[in-house]
């Protein structure tokens, strides 16, 4: 249902919420904007476990300018998980490094590049 008005547009969907044309409209500027920033962060697998943020941010950088590296940990031995994340500056730098990275080994262990998903929500309790 949607009511037009002197301040914007409401619409009310199927949940029952009711949003400003005006709220949709950022709502779906800051869709896009994660969007863009999934496009240029990078899931890195099958990494030793001796490789730290730095040297994970050193290796990438060959590919172009990283704005952030980081490796999983495990909470309870303080090791890593094996896997981390990379965020490149550029949608085509990012490319470039998936495309110089899947495949390739580091120290004996073949790494696995590709774009990053959104986490999924898990529900450990079953419900």
């Amino acid at each position: 249902m949607t009511l037009r008005g002197n301040y914007g547009t409401l619409i009310l969907n199927t949940h029952g919420v009711v949003l400003f044309s005006t709220e949709l409209a950022r709502v779906g500027r800051l869709l896009i904007n994660f969007q863009n920033q999934m496009e240029k962060k990078l899931y890195v697998g099958n990494l030793p476990y001796s490789t730290t943020d730095a040297s994970l941010k050193d290796l990438f950088a060959a590919a172009g300018n990283v704005a952030a590296a980081s490796i999983i940990i495990d909470k309870f031995s303080k090791r890593s998980k094996g896997f981390g994340f990379v965020e490149m500056a550029t949608e085509e730098e990012a490319a470039k490094a998936k495309e110089m990275f899947n495949g390739s080994e580091v120290e004996g262990r073949k790494m696995i590049v590709d774009e990053a998903r959104p986490m999924k929500e898990n529900n450990f309790r079953g419900e």
